[in-house]
């Protein structure tokens, strides 16, 4: 089943006994399948972290432009504690393409998040090793993204394939699949923001 959405759309999928919801803020194509224990999007069947919701994004939406245009600017998301995020971004059409995601506190006026667990992937969700990195982030820390596989010290970077739809997936907790819930800095909030640039390489 395909539907394309034009418009923000809340979307309950009930698959055996689960159920989860969908925030689309922005057009999205969304793909629905489903397996025994899974709500796959965009054909992808990765698990998901328990008993939360899925919010989604897009790059260009969020930051005003489309990932690797320019490292001027910078994105503020703001993740409720029942929630994880995927933003929808797509890779340059170069295959020498490197960047770095610089993720330091967020602005005072939002509250800080103790741990935050960031992977890029090519399912909106996963934060499984078969995706293609998988980061736990606290202040002043980055993650060098790559389109090339010759790249020196390649080991240090998140190796992707240029002109292709990734998601970057948060989750504020330390281990995305334990039973524990998210839990920002001050334990009494209900929600943390994540706070990040690019940087050349």
């Amino acid at each position: 089943m395909k539907l394309l959405l034009k418009f923000t759309l809340l979307i309950t999928a009930c698959c055996t006994n689960a159920a989860r919801h969908y925030t689309m803020v922005d057009d999205t194509e969304l793909l629905v399948s489903h397996s025994e224990n899974t709500v796959s999007l965009d054909g992808c069947s990765s698990k998901w972290p328990e008993n939360l919701d899925k919010k989604s994004y897009s790059y260009a939406t969020l930051k005003g432009n489309e990932f690797g245009v320019t490292t001027n600017g910078d994105i503020t998301l703001n993740i409720a504690n029942d929630d994880f995020a995927s933003v929808r971004f797509t890779t340059p059409d170069n295959p020498d393409f490197s960047r770095r995601l610089n993720f330091i506190p967020a602005p005072n006026q939002y509250n800080k998040a103790n741990f935050t667990t960031v992977s890029i992937s090519s399912c909106a969700g996963n934060f499984s090793q078969s995706a293609a990195c998988v980061k736990t982030i606290q202040s002043n820390q980055n993650i060098r993204i790559t389109t090339n596989p010759d790249e020196q010290f390649i080991e240090l970077y998140c190796l992707l394939e240029p002109n292709r739809q990734y998601y970057l997936n948060f989750v504020n907790k330390n281990d995305p699949y334990s039973d524990d819930p998210p839990e920002c800095l001050d334990p009494d909030v209900l929600s943390c923001a994540v706070f990040f640039s690019e940087g050349a390489l």
